[in-house]
């Protein structure tokens, strides 16, 4: 008897954690965040921005992994009148053409970071980082 009043508590307690994991996904997905390491700027991650917040920042940051990741590489697409550029970055920084070209958009322009890895502290791996579509409004 008390073997199966074990396994009830077991399979209740299971119960609990697996419906929690669930809220907790799906808070995830509906903020639009997939989950692991995602890419921010202006303290977003991505959606719209104004000129103004272009001008106020020119970096990036990996959120959602371990503290202390770093960027090893990424592309920036941007599309500008209808015309796409793309820079190749094999560091972690915005270059100066980079944030030259972000300064440079109007309204109705767009920009995408892709191909996006960081480096976890103490050389422990490198992950794939999320980013999604920034337009300028």
């Amino acid at each position: 008897m008390k073997q199966v009043r074990n396994v009830m508590v077991l399979t209740l307690c299971l119960l609990m954690v697996s419906t929690t994991s669930n809220i907790q996904a799906n808070a995830l997905l509906e903020d639009g965040i997939l989950g692991g390491a995602y890419l921010t700027f202006a303290g977003k991650h991505g959606g719209e921005l104004s000129k103004t917040q272009l001008r106020k920042y020119s970096s990036i940051k990996v959120e959602g992994c371990a503290k202390g990741s770093k960027f090893t590489q990424f592309t920036l697409h941007i599309y500008k009148n209808g015309k796409h550029t793309s820079y190749r970055c094999a560091g972690g920084n915005l270059t100066a053409t980079m944030v030259k070209a972000l300064r440079s958009l109007e309204p109705g322009d767009s920009f995408v970071f892709k191909n996006v890895k960081a480096q976890l502290p103490n050389k422990e791996g490198i992950v794939d980082v999320w980013a999604k579509k920034f337009t300028v409004v």
